[in-house]
């Protein structure tokens, strides 16, 4: 839902407190009125007056939150909400506000039952069928608005990840081919997100999008998962939360790796933290720094399996490194 933005105004009047309400009253703007409720209700007011005559609509999340904001709290001021529009009074009294009867409404007929008057009939099956088909529809509405939001966020992760690979992929000539594949791969699933939102909104709240085939979902594994790595090597992370940073698997972030990089998940690890410790060793000081403490800010416990690892990469020693890097 769409519309001018929510605006408040608080008018302290003797010992009650009116905040007056203009515009559209969603999900993120009744967000920020609650916040304002809180912040005059600790001020102790005789009454706090909710004037929604200039609330022009309201969706199903701005009606459930300002349901809850408003209901009566032990010890607080009471919150009276006035001037509703209909439309907007339908969505409030379905999220549960007790808005009362609209001004001007003469008191619903009694009834007769069976000789004794002032009994009211209960609801019948028809009026509550009508009652939680309303309700449905305001959540089914919620949650279309929710999913757009949803999709336009992972779209924006993806392109994210698209430029950190790209940029990977300049800093390492050898992988650039697979890495820039990757990046190709995260910046068409972005463009999936966004094509199949835009031909059909409804999707994302009626099921899972179908985004494609198995390769196309390894890649977009493998590229979540090599963005997690590269910004969080120097962490204590393992291959758990990898998959789970790629929302797969333990077994599905392997074979994709396998497929696409020819190593592990922790292979890749292993060489982004032996790239950050070679950098490390250049610049440090042989004085100040030792091979054994950089091993350890990269993870690598075992220094004779560091050297190794640090030997096959590059030819030398890490104490060599750190002996040049010093000249």
């Amino acid at each position: 839902m769409s519309g001018e933005q929510l605006k408040i105004r608080a008018d302290q009047r003797g010992h009650v407190c009116v905040i007056a309400l203009s515009g559209t009253l969603d999900g993120p703007a009744a967000a920020v009125l609650a916040e304002r409720i809180r912040a005059e209700r600790a001020a102790r007011p005789a009454r706090l007056v909710i004037d929604m005559s200039g609330v022009s609509s309201v969706d199903f999340g701005g009606a459930r939150a300002l349901a809850a904001t408003a209901s009566p709290l032990p010890g607080q001021p009471p919150v009276v909400v006035r001037s509703v529009r209909p439309s907007a009074r339908s969505q409030l009294e379905l999220a549960g506000l007790d808005l009362g009867r609209p001004a001007g409404t003469a008191d619903p007929p009694k009834a007769r039952s069976r000789g004794r008057p002032g009994i009211i009939p209960a609801e019948t099956g028809t009026t509550a069928l009508v009652r939680e088909w309303r309700y449905l529809l305001g959540s089914a509405e919620q949650a279309v608005a929710d999913s757009r939001r949803t999709a336009q966020s992972l779209a924006s992760t993806e392109d994210q990840i698209a430029v950190t690979l790209r940029h990977l992929a300049v800093r390492r000539p050898a992988s650039a081919a697979r890495l820039e594949q990757l990046s190709q791969a995260a910046s068409d699933y972005a463009a999936k997100l966004r094509d199949q939102w835009q031909q059909n909104p409804g999707l994302a709240a009626s099921g899972p999008m179908k985004l494609g085939d198995r390769s196309q979902a390894a890649t977009g594994t493998v590229a979540r998962a090599v963005a997690f790595i590269e910004e969080r090597a120097g962490d204590d992370i393992s291959v758990a939360d990898i998959a789970g940073a790629a929302f797969v698997t333990v077994r599905a972030v392997q074979l994709a790796f396998r497929q696409y990089l020819g190593t592990t998940p922790l292979g890749y690890l292993r060489r982004v933290r032996l790239e950050r410790a070679h950098q490390q060793l250049l610049s440090a000081d042989p004085d100040r720094t030792t091979v054994t403490a950089v091993a350890a800010d990269w993870h690598f416990t075992n220094a004779s399996r560091f050297s190794g690892y640090y030997r096959a990469a590059y030819g030398v020693s890490p104490a060599q490194t750190l002996r040049r890097g010093g000249d």
